[in-house]
């Protein structure tokens, strides 16, 4: 049987004899179906993947080295394809697990230019090392490698002074904040 396949492949793409495609097709299906219900995530996405397997086959037919076996190459593309539609999946934005858009609420809005003064002025009452640290991470969203460099620091050392200065700044703030 795998030799018939082959041959019929071969005529396809030497050829390009439809029928003997289909053959092929008719030969392959239930085979690849069964790997494909393993790989997908439901019957229609084995389906999908059944058929971008063949479509990748027909437009890569003349890449086809003959001597190969081609229900295992095939299999392959199945595989690759399962793959790419699982990166595309990853990619999507699913909007069922999207949170709720919420208006803002005005008092927050007007709280927060108050909040953010009040965080400033806390950390500016802080003791050295935390206060240089804790400005750079809070006021100027610097990352803890970043300011490690700039203060020729260990990276290490000022990530255990940015927690330690917010335990300190934590007691600097007024409570609800």
């Amino acid at each position: 049987m795998e030799i018939e396949l082959e041959a019929l492949f071969e005529q396809y793409r030497s050829r390009g004899d439809l029928e003997a495609i289909e053959e092929v097709f008719g030969h392959t299906a239930d085979e690849l179906w069964k790997v494909a219900l393993h790989v997908a995530q439901d019957a229609v996405a084995a389906e999908d993947l059944v058929q971008a397997t063949y479509l990748q086959a027909l437009q890569h037919a003349a890449k086809y080295d003959a001597p190969r076996a081609l229900v295992p190459r095939l299999v392959v593309i199945l595989v690759h394809e399962a793959a790419r539609a699982r990166r595309e999946r990853a990619r999507m934005v699913d909007p069922t697990r999207l949170g709720e858009r919420v208006s803002e609420d005005p008092a927050a809005s007007v709280a927060e230019p108050e909040l953010a003064a009040e965080l400033e002025r806390a950390v500016f009452t802080l003791p050295e090392p935390y206060r240089g640290v804790l400005e750079a991470h809070l006021l100027d969203g610097a990352r803890a490698v970043d300011i490690a460099a700039r203060l020729e620091r260990a990276p290490g050392t000022v990530r255990m002074q940015v927690l330690r200065g917010l335990e300190r700044l934590k007691q600097a703030l007024p409570p609800n904040h």
